[in-house]
Formats: C-alpha cells, structure tokens, sequence
C-alpha cells in the first residue's frame, strides 16, 4: 500500500497504528503527488474524496488509471440528499446552500459537489471501464449524537459561508438538530468502482459465494450500507505483486 496525503500528522498517525511496515506514506498534493503516484498502481482508493475535486483533475486521473490499467475504489461520495425523521422547514434551504458550498474551489477548481459520483461513472466508463455506482448511506440515529452533532456544525458554517444573510435562520436549523437525541438523519454517500475491461477482475457487492476458492483471492472495502469485494485471480497474483494507492485525503 501508498499513503498519501498533505497533513504530516495524519500519516504519522498510521504509524502510531502499527500498519504493515512496508507500507509507503507519502507527504505531497492530489494535483502532483497524486497523480504521479498513480501512474505506478495496480488500483486507487480514497473515500469522501470525490465531491471535493474538480472534474479537470478527476479526467486526469481517470487517464492516469486508464495508462496504468489500474482499478478504481471511491467510497463514500456525498450526493446532496440530507433527509431528517422531524422535518423543519429550514432543511431545504439549507441543503441548498451546503450542496452550493460543495462547489467551491477547494484548491483543485471547481468541485464536482454532488455530482462527482456521477460524473465519475461516467468518466470512467467513457475510458473503457466497467463501473459499478451504488447507494452507500450514512443511517444515523440518537447513538451517534456525537457524529450528528459534528455534521451538523460543519452543515452551519459552510451554510454561514454561502448565505451570510440568512445567519439567524441557519442557527435556529441548527438547534433544531443539534440535539439529536431523537432525531435521525439519512445522508446519502455513493461508492464507485470502476474495474478496467482488460483485467481479469470481477465485482460483486453483498455476495461472498466463490464457485472456486482455490483459484482466486478476496478483498473487501467497506462502505457505510454496502460492501465491496474485488477478486483477483490466482494467474494474476503470480504475475506481480499489486500496488494499492489510497487517498487519504477527503
């Protein structure tokens, strides 16, 4: 495995969890670094990552993965649906203005936003892959009030940031759902894969059922409501060892 991301802390903290030694870290930009790193990988990862990039850099990187006949695994891509078991009628507006927020440049151009699993499907499938896009959920209840609450504050600032005319409505919204305690929030993530045609691999989501065990291995990457498994064939094992690039930026 690679490890890259811009924030020192946040690889030393995959050393403080005693991962495999001979993973990579790699201190360094989506926009160089990244890119670079992904011409020598066998697939490339990251989660909450898609809806912060621009559509230029994500092409770029679709033609990288495309050079390296490399697949893809993006998990958890925000869609612009918040939906709440106790509606207030201050939702709307403010889902307007966090999903405007999504858009903006956020170092790489113009964020994709909500549209970034789409987009992405399409990107990659244009390239000659084929793509999965699948719902991945976040179903949050009065035990994760902790989690609630921080997306909820997150929610408020970037609504602040967009419509700074409205600041006494968007802290009224949320005290209405900073509370949390019986409250349950739907925001809906998207994962996507996508599996380059001239590599042997299958994807399923939810099935574990391998009709030959002996002859292949599997890998699982967890989302929030599904789960990805990617098989690899034994011939393709034996060929070389694979190269994983995450992103852990997002």
């Amino acid at each position: 495995w690679t490890l890259l991301d811009r924030d020192p802390a946040l690889l030393a903290h995959t050393r403080a969890a005693e991962m495999d030694p001979a993973v990579r870290r790699i201190r360094g930009e989506l926009a160089r670094e990244g890119l670079a790193e992904a011409r020598h990988t066998d697939l490339v990862t990251g989660s909450a990552l898609l809806d912060l990039v621009s559509e230029d850099w994500l092409r770029r990187l679709v033609d990288t993965c495309r050079s390296a006949t490399a697949g893809a695994l993006f998990a958890l891509t925000y869609d612009g649906a918040i939906e709440w078991s106790e509606e207030d009628p201050e939702d709307a507006p403010v889902r307007c203005s966090v999903n405007a927020h999504q858009r903006r440049d956020k170092g790489l151009g113009q964020a994709l936003g909500p549209a970034a699993g789409g987009v992405a499907e399409g990107l990659f499938r244009e390239a000659g892959y084929r793509t999965w896009l699948v719902a991945s959920p976040w179903r949050l209840g009065a035990g994760d009030a902790e989690l609630v609450r921080a997306l909820v504050d997150g929610w408020e600032s970037a609504a602040w940031e967009q419509t700074p005319g409205r600041t006494s409505s968007i802290r009224a919204w949320a005290e209405v759902h900073d509370f949390a305690g019986e409250l349950v929030t739907h925001d809906q993530r998207r994962d996507a894969l996508g599996a380059f045609a001239q590599k042997a691999v299958q994807v399923r989501s939810t099935d574990t059922r391998r009709a030959h065990p002996q002859d292949d291995v599997t890998g699982r990457t967890p989302g929030f409501g599904n789960l990805l498994h990617f098989h690899l064939t034994r011939s393709q094992i034996h060929q070389r060892p694979h190269a994983c690039l995450l992103y852990m930026t997002g």
